[in-house]
């Protein structure tokens, strides 16, 4: 009896689970999590931006027939600068054309602005935007605070 009660306890369970609609994203990209993986760097030493994301129609991440129109902005506050970076195919699974994930962007190394006297660090923001194939973007997320260490 005891081993009856088990089965129907399992079967209820797994219906239930069934029945949980998957998570439903607006059809513009979104940043979840935004980090540095450094908040203190030397110039010209690379580090990396980590992009938490979704998606709700799954556009984001290029096609094999597209390898350019989905990107990542990364946009240097001090002179409004936009690095580009372009993404890699993601493969979609399930009925649900919804995507979410994270991305790891290394960024090369920046450098301190040509300034007299040079000063020994500065404090910069990263602005990240996220655009998709169909030419929806994110809002602009900030970045944590980076000090660049200069000499």
């Amino acid at each position: 009896m005891k081993g009856f009660y088990s089965i129907i306890t399992l079967m209820f369970l797994l219906s239930i689970a069934a029945c949980i609609e998957p998570d439903e994203f607006p059809p513009e990209p979104n940043i979840t999590s935004l980090a540095l993986s450094t908040s203190a760097v030397a110039q010209g030493v690379g580090f990396t931006v980590s992009i938490g994301f979704t998606d709700g129609d799954g556009d984001f991440g290029n096609s094999e027939t597209d390898s350019t129109s989905s990107k990542i902005l990364i946009i240097d506050n001090r002179t409004d600068f936009e690095y580009v970076y372009t993404l890699p195919v993601f493969t979609e699974s399930g009925s649900n054309p919804g995507i979410s994930g994270d991305v790891d962007i290394f960024v090369g190394g920046l450098f301190c602005l040509p300034v007299q006297p040079q000063p020994v660090a500065d404090s910069m923001y990263l602005n990240v935007k996220l655009i998709d194939r169909s030419g929806n973007e994110s809002t602009t997320k900030v970045a944590p605070l980076l000090l660049l260490q200069c000499q």
